[in-house]
């Protein structure tokens, strides 16, 4: 049986540093996996081999029963594949719909001859990607947020934009990197009911990392453990938390 997404031995090599070692997991469509591991264990370098922010050294990612390996970020969302940063990558000098606009690079067919003139190729194309953007702020609950400034606006509430312009696109596969940073227990639970919510109401599949394990272990259908950049758990959350291995990793010998 394939699977949705499969990571094949992936291995990404720094030099003398092995950041991603021989590492192999799936997902199933619609299925929310959930990747977590110490400081250093090579979580945000898997989503950066998977997506083409770096070339992995070996192995092979195949998506939807495609070889993607080393393909380019800007590909990916082409071949149905978003993803959020551990930084938030968002314009806070424009508006929220502005910047969700913005990210909708997928539905942008004009060129620059096409913009500078506007000419009814880019104005059809612009109507069409504010009125994207606009279902999207209202799936989100960020439509009274339109026309604000994103810099003016809280930390959490960003991260919520940042997510928001991820969406847009329409991705079939949505990887996410630490969405709870930075928030305090009420705002990642509330990030993560929208996310699933999101989830359901659009039929995504996606990956998570985070290091709130309350989130992680109450909204993940199976988890991935990683220590050093290699596997060290997989299965359901009771089985991650219960395991051993993933205990010592976390606390210690104790």
């Amino acid at each position: 049986m394939s699977h949705f997404l499969e990571v094949e031995h992936l291995k990404m090599y720094f030099g003398g540093v092995k950041a991603v070692d021989d590492l192999s997991f799936y997902v199933d469509e619609h299925e929310l996996l959930g990747i977590i591991g110490p400081n250093g264990s090579g979580k945000t370098t898997v989503f950066n081999g998977v997506t083409g922010i770096y070339k992995p050294t070996g192995g092979k990612v195949i998506f939807d029963g495609k070889d993607i390996t080393g393909q380019s970020l800007r590909n990916m969302v082409y071949l149905g594949i978003s993803r959020t940063f551990q930084n938030l990558r968002i314009f806070k000098a424009m508006t929220v719909l502005d910047n969700i606009m913005i990210g909708d690079t997928k539905n942008n067919h004009s060129n620059l001859f096409n913009a500078v003139f506007h000419t009814p190729r880019y104005r059809k194309y612009e109507e069409e990607a504010r009125q994207n953007a606009l279902e999207i702020l209202e799936m989100t609950g960020l439509t009274e947020y339109r026309n604000k400034y994103v810099g003016s606006l809280p930390y959490g509430m960003q991260k919520r934009i940042e997510f928001a312009r991820a969406v847009v696109v329409n991705p079939k596969l949505l990887l996410l990197d630490e969405p709870a940073a930075g928030l305090n227990s009420k705002e990642a639970e509330e990030l993560m009911e929208l996310i699933i919510e999101v989830k359901n109401r659009k039929g995504f599949t996606i990956i998570m990392i985070d290091h709130n394990m309350k989130i992680m272990m109450s909204s993940a259908e199976r988890i991935v453990a990683m220590e050093t950049g290699q596997l060290l758990a997989e299965g359901t959350p009771s089985e991650i938390q219960n395991d051993p291995d993933v205990i010592k990793a976390y606390l210690g010998e104790g």
